[in-house]
C-alpha cells in the first residue's frame, strides 16, 4: 500500500513542544525551512548555512554518539530536535548510539566531503554501488520504478503477512519447521554444529541465527566477542480507536514524535503517536474509513533506561492510562472520550541501541568465527549487527542464504571485514 510523497502523510510530520502542547509540522520544502520560526525548528536554516564551515573531525576519530556528531556539525538546537527521529526509529536515546553504524550516511559525507550538508548534495556512494542499487531495483521490474514515486508504504494486515507468508512457503516446499523449542546449546564438530534443545538434539553442516546477539552469547559452547555488548530498548504500544473521523481530532499527516524530555514535561514517557487512519490511506476496511480513527502511542524506551523519568510496567494494561491522558492533552477533542478499542503491548528488550565502536566490535566478531572453531559453520544474520529495520534484516538474511548457495564461507559480517 504505497504512500506517494504528494500525500499528507509524506509531508506532514510533527514535532510535539512539550512545554505548550503544540504540534509543530516539520518543513518539508525550501519555502516552509525558510518560514519555520518556531524554537523548535526555527535553528535549522541558520545551522544548514553555517555546517560546510566548521572543521571536520580529527583524523584519529573512529566513532561517536550521533548526539556528539549533531551538536559538533550543525548544533545543540539540531541535535535537541534529532533526538526525537531516533525516539522513532531506535527508541533510544541518541547520545547512546553509534553515528557511524545508525545513520552511517551522515559520518560518510562529513569524512569524504567535509561537510554533511555539502555531502548530502553531492552523494556519499561510489559508482560501484549505485550500479549495485540501480541492478537491485531493476530486478523488480516496474514495480521498481513505481517505488520511485514512494514515500513509504504499508502492508495490509501488517508486518506479520512477510512472516506468515514466508512460513507458509517454506513448508510447502518440505522445509523442516520446528516451533515451540528452547534452544539450550549450539557446539561446533568436525562436520558442522550440534544443537540441543528442549527436544532433543539437531545435526547440522551449518548453522544461521537471527535472534538477537545476547540471546544467542550463552548458547555457544566455543564463546565469541561483543555478542552482549549492545543493549535492548524495551517499548510500550498502545493502539485506540474512536468513534469519529480523524479530522475531528487530529491534523491530516503521519504523526509526531518527541524530543528528549523530562519528567515534568513529558511525565508519560511518551516517544511518539502515530496517526493510523491518515498515515497509510486505504488501509482501514471500506466499511470503517473516515468513521473511526486508530491511533498507536509509542511509550518507554530511554525513558525506562538512561532518561530516568520511570521504570517499565510489568502489566501491559497499565499503559493505556498514561497513553489517553497524554492524548487528552496534546490533542484535547480526545479529552473525556472513551476508545472504542485498545490494544496495549509490551515488547521486552526489541530494539538495539548500537554502541559507539559498533562496527570495530563486528569486525572483531567476523574475525574471530573466521579464525575460530566456529569457521564455515556459522553465521550471523537479524537485527543486532547492521540495522534494525525490516529491509535490513531481510537484507542480512538474503545474503547470507546466496553465499551458502554459492558454496562460500560466510559469517554475514563480510560488510565489516575492512573496517577502519
Amino acid at each position: 500500500m504505497p504512500v506517494p510523497h504528494t500525500h499528507p502523510a509524506a509531508k506532514n510530520r510533527f514535532l510535539l513542544d512539550t512545554n505548550t502542547s503544540e504540534l509543530v509540522k516539520l518543513p518539508s520544502s525550501l519555502p516552509a525551512l525558510l518560514t519555520s520560526r518556531h524554537p523548535l525548528v526555527s535553528h535549522l536554516l541558520p545551522s544548514v548555512l553555517k555546517e560546510p564551515f566548521r572543521k571536520r573531525a580529527s583524523a584519529d576519530m573512529r566513532d561517536e554518539s550521533l548526539d556528539s556528531f549533531i551538536t559538533r556539525r550543525l548544533g545543540p538546537g539540531v541535535a535537541h530536535m534529532l533526538s526525537a527521529m531516533i525516539h522513532g526509529i531506535y527508541a533510544a536515546s541518541s547520545k547512546d548510539l553509534s553515528v557511524r553504524s545508525g545513520m552511517g550516511v551522515l559520518w560518510d559525507a562529513e569524512g569524504k566531503w567535509g561537510s554533511v550538508v555539502l555531502g548530502m548534495l553531492g552523494g556519499t556512494k561510489s559508482k560501484v554501488e549505485k550500479a549495485d542499487e540501480a541492478r537491485d531495483w531493476a530486478e523488480l521490474g516496474e514495480l521498481g520504478k513505481e517505488r520511485e514515486k514512494w514515500s513509504l508504504y504499508g502492508l495490509r494486515g501488517g508486518i506479520g503477512v512477510i512472516t506468515n507468508g514466508l512460513n507458509d512457503h517454506i513448508k510447502r516446499r518440505g522445509v523442516d519447521v520446528r516451533s515451540n523449542q528452547t534452544i539450550e546449546n549450539i557446539e561446533p564438530t568436525s562436520s558442522g554444529t550440534l544443537i540441543t534443545t528442549s527436544t532433543g538434539t539437531i545435526e547440522s553442516d551449518h548453522t544461521i541465527s537471527a535472534i538477537p546477539p545476547p540471546s544467542l552469547d550463552p548458547l555457544l559452547s566455543s564463546p565469541l566477542p561483543n555478542l552482549s555488548y549492545n543493549p535492548y530498548t524495551s517499548v510500550g504500544v498502545v493502539s485506540l480507536v474512536f468513534q469519529g473521523a480523524p479530522q475531528l481530532y487530529h491534523p491530516d499527516g503521519f504523526g509526531y514524535l518527541i524530543p528528549r524530555s523530562d519528567a515534568t514535561a513529558n511525565p508519560e514517557g511518551v516517544l511518539g503517536v502515530v496517526f493510523d487512519s491518515t498515515a497509510v490511506p486505504g488501509i482501514d476496511d471500506v466499511g470503517l474509513d473516515g468513521r473511526v480513527t486508530k491511533l498507536t502511542v509509542m511509550m518507554g524506551g530511554p525513558y525506562w533506561s538512561s532518561y530516568g523519568v520511570s521504570k517499565r510496567p510489568e502489566d501491559p494494561q497499565s499503559l493505556v492510562e498514561p497513553a489517553l491522558r497524554h492524548l487528552a492533552r496534546t490533542l484535547p477533542a480526545l479529552a473525556g472520550m472513551k476508545p472504542l478499542v485498545t490494544s496495549p503491548r509490551l515488547h521486552i528488550d526489541a530494539i538495539p541501541t548500537y554502541r559507539p565502536g559498533h562496527g570495530q566490535r563486528l569486525h572483531d566478531l567476523d574475525a574471530a568465527i573466521r579464525n575460530g572453531p566456529w569457521l564455515g559453520k556459522l553465521s550471523l544474520a537479524g537485527n543486532g549487527y547492521g540495522g534494525i529495520g525490516v529491509n535490513d534484516c531481510v537484507w542480512s538474511g538474503e545474503g547470507v542464504a546466496r553465499a551458502l548457495l554459492d558454496n562460500e564461507s560466510v559469517t554475514g559480517l563480510e560488510r565489516w571485514r575492512n573496517w577502519k
